[in-house]
């Protein structure tokens, strides 16, 4: 289980990158979900989440090409 489930969580960040990984853009995130633009066709866009729980314990997950443009 992940520290910062259910009521625990102090922060959750997320960046999109759209040149696998080299450049991120910090997304807006309300309500636990963040909102971002699709992939070109055919191209990936990679994924970083962050989390904090309010022990102050971080956490971080990264996914390259996380979904692919259509």
């Amino acid at each position: 289980m992940c520290a910062a489930a259910g009521g625990n969580l102090k922060s959750l960040t997320v960046e999109a990158s759209y040149d696998n990984g080299t450049t991120s853009q910090k997304l807006s995130v309300k309500h636990g979900k963040a909102l971002l633009r699709a992939p070109a066709k055919g191209k990936g866009v990679t994924l970083r989440g962050q989390v904090v729980d309010k022990q102050g314990n971080p956490s971080e997950v990264t996914v390259y090409k996380a979904f692919l443009g259509r």
